[in-house]
């Protein structure tokens, strides 16, 4: 069911029960994060990210092996519950998020003269990120289920990068740029979103469709 297809009537009887799905609703995303938390400590969860191949000028860089070693908390700013127009309007945030892996870089006209390369580790920590929009519902049988996803995300971020001169000299360094700079963070968070929208909708999902449409207006409708 689709809110072209809801009667006045049926709008109206929904308003009555708004607040309190919604109420059941947060609570029940909250506990699944929580247990989400609590997981990490005996559970590893790793996402594999694929190779990135960047030009920039005459400089040929390669990113490889990436990995988020996480699963990420979506912590609620605001969850709001829509009944009448089916939709769920959020705003969550979520932990620091850092991508390891490795990087080689290529000089194309210094290889023409001295074929060389530059290699090591790179570690992008995306920091103050956020997610927000609209997530549609549609009334399935008997549930609620979340889809047609309208969000945005926003998010700084942090390159550092490490490599060794000799056998025993590590070199460490790190850069932070606004956002628009940030093209190998940019480049990456192309696929971390992915990743990221992929486990906003199993979560959600998750614990929307364990509400009963008939049950909890039912319940509600006692209530009043």
């Amino acid at each position: 069911m689709v809110v072209s297809e809801l009667t006045s009537e049926y709008v109206s009887f929904l308003e009555q029960f708004n607040p309190n799905i919604q109420e059941n609703i947060v609570s029940a995303f909250n506990n699944e994060m929580a247990r989400n938390h609590r997981r990490k400590n005996f559970i590893k969860t790793v996402h594999n990210l694929d190779t990135i191949l960047l030009s920039l000028d005459n400089t040929k860089i390669e990113l490889s092996k990436l990995t988020l070693e996480w699963l990420p908390d979506f912590k609620v700013i605001n969850l709001g519950v829509n009944l009448c127009k089916l939709c769920l309007d959020i705003d969550f945030k979520l932990d620091d998020l850092p991508v390891s892996g490795n990087y080689e870089v290529n000089n194309v006209a210094l290889q023409n003269v001295l074929p060389v390369s530059s290699n090591g580790a790179i570690t992008v920590v995306y920091t103050d990120v956020t997610v927000k929009g609209r997530v549609g519902l549609l009334i399935q049988g008997d549930s609620f289920v979340p889809e047609n996803y309208d969000v945005d995300y926003t998010w700084n971020s942090e390159v550092s990068v490490s490599y060794f001169i000799n056998r025993d000299t590590k070199v460490e360094a790190k850069v932070t740029r606004p956002t628009d700079d940030q093209i190998i963070a940019k480049t990456i968070w192309t696929q971390l979103k992915e990743v990221l929208t992929t486990i906003l909708k199993d979560q959600l999902k998750g614990v929307v469709v364990e509400y009963s449409v008939q049950e909890s207006l039912a319940d509600e409708d006692e209530k009043l």
